[in-house]
């Protein structure tokens, strides 16, 4: 699979034109804006941890709380192979650009439930308003019980030298019903048909393999509309497909459960390429949730802050005030 950056934002104009949609949102047509910000909810206790270690995890898609929208998403996306005109026309595309790559994906896509349950790893972040700073999102804070909740913002950069040597991909979650799902998809059988020489220039493996990756992101990006208002990107990493040197893995125990986690390496110190997703540049502000130990909790993260090296620390945690009903 390719590792241009630049060959890797074409592919995924032409095979996930709503990923290219809500990027030009935040980075503009032609990432104008280097950087956007993004917002990672969590248990305070977790936050200190990725904090301290510089790791990020990544779960097991069978493991996360949302698994049944994996599925929901699988569901949609066979729907639409398995209609005649809709899966016919993406076959012709696809062996218009490269002769018999159509049925590779397909058979590829097949496998893909066993696939997910065991080899796609997902870490969420949501969209952030600058209206937030302060605050947070009340339906976030909803969502992670009654512990001490913490909102970690990020500045995530537009194009990444770090996230093209983890192999990860960052893709908007869509809140699409089955029908413009359907239709976003026969657009990219258009874009397929107009970037024909494009395609065939990389060769049929990279066509297929990147397909196939997109595919799959888009299976574990499609959820019901219901949660829009959750703004969610996922990044996701399939090591069974394209593992990278540098990822972190181990196993963990969560809520009970040992599992295998991924785990990114936000830290200069694993890798000099990994300098533009280093923790201390990344991560831009730290809002405590609603909680009766706001005072203990900010402080808490103000003195890992300063030990991480991040300047400012105490500008830099915030608590919210906003009202949450138990």
């Amino acid at each position: 699979m390719t590792n241009d950056p630049t060959q890797l934002r074409k592919l995924q104009e032409i095979f996930l034109p709503y990923y290219t949609e809500r990027r030009k949102l935040l980075f503009g047509n032609d990432f104008e804006k280097p950087l956007a910000r993004f917002v990672h909810y969590t248990s305070a206790d977790t936050a200190i941890k990725i904090i301290r270690t510089k790791r990020l995890w990544m779960r097991n898609a069978l493991c996360m709380a949302d698994y049944r929208e994996v599925k929901h998403g699988h569901a949609i996306l066979s729907s639409f192979f398995k209609d005649p005109l809709k899966g016919g026309r993406f076959c012709t595309a696809i062996d218009g650009c490269i002769p018999g790559g159509a049925q590779q994906i397909l058979n590829q896509f097949d496998q893909a439930t066993n696939l997910i349950t065991s080899g796609t790893y997902i870490t969420s972040l949501s969209e952030h308003d600058d209206t937030e700073n302060d605050i947070g999102r009340l339906s976030m804070w909803r969502a992670f019980g009654s512990d001490a909740r913490v909102a970690l913002v990020f500045d995530i950069p537009a194009i990444s030298k770090g996230s093209v040597a983890l192999n990860l991909m960052f893709s908007p979650v869509c809140y699409l019903p089955e029908a413009d799902v359907h239709a976003s998809l026969m657009q990219a059988v258009g874009n397929i048909d107009k970037e024909r020489s494009f395609l065939q220039s990389l060769g049929q493996q990279t066509v297929v393999v990147y397909a196939h990756t997109l595919l799959l992101a888009a299976v574990t990006c499609l959820k019901h509309p219901g949660f829009h208002e959750e703004r969610e990107w996922r990044a996701i990493h399939l090591p069974n497909l394209n593992a990278s040197k540098i990822m972190d893995s181990s196993l963990e125990t969560v809520a009970g459960v040992p599992q295998l986690v991924y785990k990114i390496p936000l830290d200069a110190k694993r890798d000099p390429v990994l300098s533009d997703l280093d923790l201390s540049r990344l991560l831009t502000q730290v809002v405590v949730g609603p909680t009766d130990y706001g005072p203990a909790v900010g402080a808490s993260f103000v003195a890992e802050l300063s030990q991480l090296g991040v300047p400012n620390a105490d500008k830099r945690v915030v608590l919210s005030d906003i009202p949450l009903r138990a």
